[in-house]
């Protein structure tokens, strides 16, 4: 599991039952996003919908050189990021200046408002007081 990009790499341990005779594998990965390899091992980086978790079922076959063939499976789930939004109730106005923010992020869990005077918090949704006026440089 993880979240995008998620940089995946596949180790291939496949080995021949009958070790003895058989020196030649060939081998073919799927990874369900539609990329596909022939390497013994390869590596990926995942993407996730915007909204929701993507599972891919990976699947990688094993060919002995007298075809004989098996299989493996397994899945990675991809987290998809915050999609971050907010809305102040206020954008401009005199000192002291109260601002409340209403959250409207996709898929957060957890938040750090940073206000840029000293002051921040940890609330789904916000307020802060700007009392002074903010210092730029003119250079």
């Amino acid at each position: 599991n993880g979240c995008p990009p998620f940089a995946v790499n596949f180790s291939n341990s496949s080995t021949p039952l009958d070790t003895g005779n058989i020196s030649i594998m060939t081998f073919q990965w799927n990874f369900g996003n539609g990329a596909t390899s022939t390497n013994q091992n390869d590596s990926i980086v995942f993407s996730a919908s915007s909204f929701q978790d993507t599972t891919y079922t990976i699947k990688l076959k094993a060919f002995s050189e007298h075809g004989c063939v098996d299989s493996a499976l397994k899945t990675i789930t991809v987290h998809p990021k915050p999609q971050v939004k907010f809305t102040p109730d206020f954008t401009t106005g005199c000192f002291p200046l109260t601002v409340n923010f209403t959250n409207q992020t996709i898929n957060g869990s957890s938040y750090f408002w940073n206000f840029d005077d000293g002051n921040a918090s940890f609330n789904v949704n916000s307020s802060n007081t700007f009392s002074t006026r903010p210092l730029y440089d003119t250079v």
